[in-house]
């Protein structure tokens, strides 16, 4: 079965790279260009399923045995890589698209339809015990049982609400002084427009999340704007915030953590001890500045970032320093320290739920609009990991999740 793997560390790519099978990436990269063998995981065919990582066993064990030019042996083998349903669900982990299989929460293992959020009907006490499920619907099957809703013939039920009413309430700023602009952020559903035939999302219910969405945003931005405008403020009442809850559970600075200059930058943050006062500063850079390495300076951010930090300590999601902005927001304008807390956290809350509810509906979106023109029963093209370096070279540095196969 497949298993999704993801990988946070950040590293220098080109490095990396010396510790990846590059044999294997470069025979598929051969493979996939060849005009013959299809550039997809899996092909569904009249005599079978072609699977592409068959096809790169067979030719790993038959190349150095073979006096044939490469593109013919290929050419030999591709008959050979065309497996049945069973075989290929079985042998080679392949999840028919856009399914997935995954543990529910209740235990037990369900089929869910990725773009949809929604799981097929039936429950399963291990992956193997879903397999015949697997190849029935690689092969262009129905699974049997009721649901919520039908899309092409199959019943499926959504795994989380995707309408409004269980959206927490909306925090309402205050009047922000400076000038209003339009938000300049990512949404989700800023260029997707609606697409009909997924049942749970009629059109009004998009419009509706799209505008929630736009409307939230901007505010937020507009705060955070209001926030940044006023920064010296919130640092001339920073040294009477009770901040020390942020030593807890802090070691001591390492020998060369450069504590004088951060003291001499930030006189502010007296409460905060030196291990703390330097980790925070030190996983500021890494979350906020994606920086491995830095200098001591003065930067308003990381004031918001400790802000934040107070509000949802243990949380990434939202991002620390938009909470403290909204924290920040909040004191500027008249509120206590506990009620600005309450504030931020609302915020996190809302943010994070709006957030979530408008990718999925854009998830959905790009799918039905795809799923329209798609080639028949086909898995995603074929990358490599020498493909996602060479895109993170463009950054140095990516967090990226990937699928890989047993075998």
């Amino acid at each position: 079965m497949n298993a999704k793997v993801e990988i946070n560390q950040i590293f220098r790519l080109p490095e990396f790279s010396f510790h990846i099978d590059a044999d294997s990436g470069e025979l598929k990269r051969e493979l996939r260009e060849m005009e013959d063998v299809p550039d997809a995981r899996y092909v569904v065919e009249r005599s079978g399923v072609f699977v592409f990582d068959k096809l790169v066993d067979l030719v790993k064990q038959r190349r150095d045995h073979s006096d044939l030019p490469f593109a013919d042996l290929v050419r030999g083998l591709l008959p050979k890589a065309i497996v049945s349903g069973k075989e290929a669900v079985e042998i080679w982990g392949i999840i028919p698209e856009p399914y997935e299989l995954t543990q529910h929460p209740e235990g037990g293992w369900i089929i869910r339809h990725r773009a949809f959020n929604a799981r097929l009907p039936g429950q399963y006490e291990s992956p193997r015990d879903a397999h015949g499920a697997l190849s029935n619907l690689l092969l262009g099957g129905i699974q049997p049982g009721e649901g919520e809703f039908t899309y092409r013939g199959q019943s499926m039920s959504l795994c989380d609400p995707i309408g409004t009413a269980s959206l927490p309430s909306r925090p309402v700023f205050p009047s922000v002084k400076s000038q209003e602009r339009d938000s300049a952020s990512y949404m989700a559903l800023g260029n997707v427009e609606y697409v009909p035939g997924f049942e749970p999302i009629p059109r009004a219910l998009f419009d509706d999340i799209k505008e929630r969405e736009n409307t939230w945003i901007r505010e937020r931005d507009n705060a955070g704007r209001y926030a940044r405008e006023n920064a010296e403020v919130v640092w001339e009442r920073a040294g009477a915030l009770p901040l020390e809850t942020l030593n807890e559970g802090v070691d001591e600075p390492p020998e060369d953590a450069q504590i004088v200059e951060l003291r001499s930058f930030y006189p502010e943050l007296h409460m905060l001890q030196d291990g703390a006062l330097y980790e925070w500063f030190n996983w500021y850079q890494m979350d906020c500045c994606y920086m491995g390495s830095w200098t001591p300076e003065r930067d308003n951010g990381f004031l918001f970032y400790l802000l934040g930090k107070v509000a949802i300590k243990g949380s990434e999601e939202p991002r620390p320093e938009d909470v403290g902005e909204c924290v920040a927001y909040a004191l500027l304008h008249g509120y206590t320290w506990d009620e600005a807390l309450d504030f931020g956290r609302a915020t996190a809350s809302y943010d994070g739920a709006i957030r979530s509810r408008a990718q999925n509906v854009a998830t959905a979106m790009r799918f039905l609009k795809e799923d329209r023109v798609s080639e028949g029963s086909r898995g995603q093209p074929i990358r490599t990991m020498f493909d996602l370096f060479r895109e993170g070279r463009k950054y140095n540095c990516h967090r990226y999740s990937l699928t890989l196969s047993e075998g």
